[in-house]
């Protein structure tokens, strides 16, 4: 895929365009930890994108953007520019085994999914920049669903040329479990997240402030559920396919049921 081509490139340039003059805020308005002095918001995407920056800070920032993306489309390019690293594991996820179109048409859907929420997600809420994620990811498995069930052109094609349909592919069956309703768009991002992209689980508790143990059993219960939803047959991979080309539930994400949650120092005990 070229780089003049794809939507989360072209964003990312035009927020690297706007972000050093336009797209500035002082960082003891979004919240007092931060140092009393002009940021860009390039600058404050790192601040947030670093492990010791408290949870309250990174809300805070986020509030002060979500208030001025809502009516300046500077700053909506700004919100998508400070989202953009969650944006790129969503779009690496959803856009897997997909040909150039089909990577394209799920990376518009991940920005307008965003913006969508930018727009209409209440800032009261903790955890923003994981919710705005959520939110991106369903839009991107909602597109991706609809790319594999996209009938493959009559028309001869070198099969080089041809991307593969992505049958059985594991992000499949989070899109399917997502648009039943056997998953939400937290839970299906928390399974990506532990189980496709290797995140360690305890970086991911950490991120969403809640203990090691809480998020081991958000996981556990969610892949109980979906796994028995694989079972049944009330998702698949295929989408449309026969459920007889859909992988097992074990192969689905790798599941292992017997795995047991197990404390990680310092990062507490589950309530």
């Amino acid at each position: 895929m070229g780089e003049m081509s794809s939507p989360l490139r072209s964003a990312e340039r035009e927020f690297l365009r706007l972000a050093p003059e336009a797209l500035r805020m002082q960082g003891r308005e979004a919240d007092g930890w931060l140092a009393d002095r002009e940021f860009s918001l390039l600058e404050l995407r790192d601040v947030l994108m670093h492990r010791a920056t408290p949870h309250a800070v990174r809300d805070g920032v986020w509030r002060r953007v979500l208030a001025s993306a809502r009516v300046s489309q500077e700053w909506m390019v700004g919100a998508i520019g400070l989202g953009m690293p969650g944006l790129r594991s969503v779009a690496s996820r959803t856009t897997r085994g997909l040909g150039t179109s089909g990577v394209e048409e799920v990376e518009a859907e991940i920005l307008i999914g965003f913006m969508e929420a930018v727009r209409t997600i209440n800032p009261a809420y903790a955890r923003l920049a994981f919710y705005l994620r959520c939110r991106a990811q369903r839009a991107g498995l909602k597109a991706r669903r609809r790319e594999a069930e996209r009938p493959e052109p009559c028309a001869e094609v070198p099969e080089a040329r041809m991307s593969r349909r992505p049958w059985g592919h594991p992000d499949m069956v989070l899109a399917d479990a997502v648009h039943q309703g056997v998953l939400s768009a937290s839970e299906a991002e928390l399974i990506g997240a532990s189980r496709l992209d290797g995140a360690e689980l305890h970086r991911i508790a950490t991120d969403l402030g809640v203990a090691y143990k809480t998020a081991a059993k958000r996981r556990e219960r969610a892949e109980s559920r979906l796994a028995r939803a694989v079972r049944e047959g009330r998702v698949t991979a295929a989408g449309s396919a026969d459920a007889q080309d859909s992988p097992t539930s074990a192969e689905v994400v790798g599941l292992q049921p017997s795995e047991e949650p197990v404390s990680h120092p310092g990062l507490g005990r589950a309530s």
